[in-house]
C-alpha cells in the first residue's frame, strides 16, 4: 500500500480532513460543551417546566407571540406596571427546543401588546385568558391582538365534564359551544408559569 503523501492523494485528503475535525473538536466543540455544563451548574434553583408548559412554549413560538409581546421589564418608571426589573434568573427556564433548533428568543423586540414577564401573577384567571385568546375584543374592546380561534373547537354536543369557554353572546358561534384544544391549554399553562419570583429577603 502506498503511504507516500506526495503520490497518494486519497491518504493526503483523509489525513487533512481528519486533522481538521480533530482540531475543530479540540478548540471549539469541547470547550463549548464544558462551558455549557458550567453555565447549567451555575443556574439558580428554578422551577422546571412541566411537559404541558414545554408544549405551550412551542405553541408560543409557533404563533410568533414574541413579535408583539416582550418579556423584559426595564428599570424605568413606565415599566413598573409590568413587575420588577427583569433579572437573568427569569430566563433560566429557556433551553434549545431540540438538537437542531436553537433557544427561542423570548425577549421580544416590540411591545405592541402588554409585557408578559409577569403575566402569571397579573392575569391568573384561566377563563378570562381563554376568552381573550379566542376573541380579544370581547374582553378588551380596543385590543388589536388577532383572534386565535383555531386554538378552539366549536362543538354541538360536548362531552360531560368537558372544559368549555363562556364567550359573550355576540362572539359565540351559533348553536355551538367552545372547547379549548390541547394547544390552547398548553399555551395557557406556559403563560401562567411566567411569574417573577421575589428574593427571599423581600416581603
Amino acid at each position: 500500500m502506498n503511504f507516500r503523501l506526495d503520490t497518494n492523494h486519497h491518504l493526503l485528503f483523509a489525513l487533512s480532513f481528519g486533522g481538521f475535525l480533530f482540531i475543530s473538536i479540540l478548540i471549539s466543540v469541547a470547550p463549548a460543551v464544558r462551558l455549557e455544563q458550567k453555565v447549567q451548574a451555575m443556574k439558580p434553583e428554578y422551577r422546571h417546566m412541566t411537559e404541558a408548559q414545554e408544549r405551550g412554549l412551542r405553541v408560543f413560538v409557533r404563533e410568533n407571540c414574541a413579535a408583539c409581546h416582550t418579556q423584559q421589564v426595564r428599570n424605568v418608571r413606565m415599566d413598573e406596571q409590568w413587575g420588577r426589573p427583569s433579572e437573568p434568573r427569569d430566563y433560566a427556564y429557556l433551553k434549545p427546543l431540540s438538537t437542531w433548533i436553537m433557544t427561542p428568543m423570548m425577549l421580544g423586540s416590540a411591545r405592541v401588546g402588554p409585557d408578559l414577564a409577569n403575566v402569571g401573577n397579573r392575569r391568573d384567571n384561566d377563563m378570562w385568558n381563554f376568552i381573550h385568546l379566542y376573541e380579544p375584543r370581547s374582553v378588551v374592546p380596543e385590543s388589536i391582538m388577532p383572534s386565535y380561534k383555531w386554538l378552539f373547537e366549536a362543538k354541538e354536543n360536548p362531552q360531560p365534564g368537558e372544559l368549555l369557554v363562556t364567550v359573550p353572546g355576540e362572539f359565540r358561534p351559533d348553536g355551538k359551544v367552545l372547547a379549548p384544544t390541547q394547544d390552547a391549554k398548553d399555551l395557557l399553562s406556559f403563560l401562567m408559569r411566567l411569574k417573577q419570583e421575589k428574593d427571599k429577603d423581600q416581603n
